[in-house]
């Protein structure tokens, strides 16, 4: 008992406790930097030793020295007149909660503020056009989001959107700062260059950490081995990344290996200018797949994307007729399709069934975890049901009614849904 007397009186059991918590401090920000930098692996090591090493240092100092309000003074004797325990005491306590709310806030900003990258991410750039001709950018970009959604399948791999993505084409931002930007710790990039009915397609897999190249390949083929290209270089990253296949890495458009390849050009071209929402791109699309169906009338997408682009652009009943027509056509070829899906929701929100566009939504986003047009539309239909919510509400309370007709409701979600959801 006289010994944890003397322990407690010349501080050094609350030396120990201090020792611990800035001890643990010190392990936290070396593991953050580390996480932020190119640490070499011997660093964290020799921190831990260093710290282990000075314990006993700092007890022995605790024993031996006090501070008093004069500074720093021995305590051999154990004077207590020369010495004030007390004043010594109260400073280390404050030092204690300090540093333990300093520790409290660096856990919560670990835990909940900081973003962490996943280890199995990764995002897909926009692959550079290297085509002599200028104005077949929308085949790159078409390959581009091709790739991105096959990698979404891959299971344990989270892929960035296509939306995040894209936002750095033509950009000159250096690779770690896309990544860091992105939160992924792979990025993907290449080229394309298409010449007659042959192509040519690099892809590299970089290091998001350091911008180094961990596997670079380039593709000569025929255009009509464009699927194949896409398998290949998705079954090579999920090999890079060492990921835990239960089955081989998914197809691009297994049903389509026949695909007539200007058919499939042609519907690169016009999904691409359906992203712009603008009249005259509508109309320059739905020409485009029009002719791609020509070439190939089993093209399931080319059909589903048909549909959407007519919906989109919407001028009478007999578009809508012609846009149904061709959703069921390609509902017969290929069921399962995310295309076909999100022709479906689409096609729902304007036949104002929400029941079955929340349904077709939810299937498309499970086959195309990234398929941005059918999460703008879903995100626009939550938004839209709470806005009528509240407007019901308001016209419950201006009526002091207890109920609102169903039809005026459906009539009004209806019409707000046509005009929302482009």
């Amino acid at each position: 008992m006289k010994l944890l007397s003397e322990l407690k009186r010349r501080n050094v059991i609350r030396m120990a406790a201090i020792y611990v918590i800035i001890a643990w401090g010190i392990m936290q920000v070396t593991e953050v930097l580390a996480g932020l930098t190119e640490l070499p692996d011997w660093v964290g090591p020799a921190v831990l030793t260093a710290i282990g090493v000075g314990f006993p240092i700092a007890l022995f100092f605790s024993w031996f020295y006090e501070l008093t309000p004069e500074g720093i003074a021995t305590d051999i004797d154990g004077r207590p007149g020369k010495v004030l325990p007390g004043f010594t005491g109260r400073l280390v306590d404050f030092v204690v909660i300090a540093i333990l709310c300093a520790a409290v806030l660096l856990f919560a900003y670990d835990k909940w503020w900081v973003t962490k990258t996943h280890e199995h991410s990764i995002a897909v750039l926009p692959f550079t056009n290297m085509s002599p001709e200028s104005d077949t950018e929308y085949f790159s970009d078409g390959i581009s989001e091709e790739l991105l959604n096959v990698l979404t399948q891959l299971p344990g791999l989270r892929v960035a959107a296509r939306t995040s993505s894209f936002y750095f084409k033509d950009r000159d931002v250096p690779i770690p700062e896309i990544a860091d930007a992105l939160k992924v710790a792979y990025v993907l990039e290449g080229s394309v260059r298409k010449s007659g009915d042959k192509v040519r397609v690099t892809a590299q897999l970089v290091d998001g950490k350091n911008g180094y190249h961990l596997w670079s390949d380039a593709y000569d083929r025929n255009l009509d081995d464009i699927f194949l290209i896409q398998d290949d270089i998705a079954a090579r990253i999920a090999r890079e990344l060492e990921l835990n296949l239960e089955s081989e890495p998914p197809a691009t458009r297994s049903a389509g290996r026949d695909l007539d390849i200007e058919a499939y050009d042609l519907y690169l071209e016009g999904r691409e200018l359906i992203k712009t929402r603008k009249a005259e791109n509508l109309e320059a699309a739905i020409r485009l797949l029009k002719q791609s169906l020509r070439l190939d009338g089993n093209f399931a997408p080319a059909h589903a994307q048909l549909a959407i682009a007519l919906m989109l652009s919407a001028i009478g009943e007999s578009t809508i007729e012609a846009a149904r027509y061709h959703l069921d056509t390609a509902q017969e070829l290929d069921p399962h399709a995310a295309e076909v899906l999100a022709g479906k929701t689409l096609m729902a929100l304007n036949e104002t069934d929400p029941p079955a566009a929340i349904e077709h939504a939810t299937r498309a986003l499970e086959l195309m975890p990234n398929y941005s047009d059918v999460m703008n539309w879903q995100q626009s239909f939550f938004d839209l049901l709470k806005f009528l919510m509240k407007s019901l509400e308001e016209i419950m309370v201006s009526r002091n009614a207890v109920h609102v007709d169903v039809m005026d409701v459906a009539g009004l979600m209806g019409e707000m849904m046509r005009r929302r959801m482009r």
